[in-house]
Order: structure tokens, then sequence, then C-alpha cells
């Protein structure tokens, strides 16, 4: 997942991590991600302009899979 922050701020990454780690196994196994609850997610925190960069699109898990917040990249407005 790639997040891309104006203003970039440590309590900004904080809030918007802490946020996904309770969405993403909050989807049940064999859930399906959605970008735009993502986009709203991000868009939440304070912030000129937060903006979603990867995924592109809505991942749908396998039956037997259980969602989890992996890396997250972060990106300074330029």
């Amino acid at each position: 997942m790639t997040i891309q922050l104006d203003p970039d701020t440590v309590d900004a990454r904080d809030q918007i991590t802490a946020q996904l780690t309770v969405y993403y196994p909050g989807k049940g196994i064999g859930g399906k991600i959605y970008r735009e609850e993502l986009d709203a997610i991000i868009s939440t925190i304070n912030g000129n302009s937060n903006d979603l960069l990867q995924p592109t699109a809505d991942e749908t898990l396998p039956n037997n899979e259980l969602a989890v917040l992996g890396t997250v990249t972060w990106q300074t407005a330029s």
C-alpha cells in the first residue's frame, strides 16, 4: 500500500495505520478490500491532500485468507 500525505506528519501516519490495522481483519476470511473504503479512511485524517496511490483496484481474498495490514509506503506530496 502506498499513501501520499499532505502534510506528512508522524501523527497522521499513526492515525491512518491504527485505522487500517482495524479495517483489514474486520473484512473477515475471504472478504473484499474496497479501494473506496481505504480512500475514506485516509481522507478522514486531517490534511490538505491525502491520496491512496496503491492499490489501484478492489481486492478479493481467497476463501481461506484473512486480510492483515502489510507494509505501508509513505510519500510526501511535492
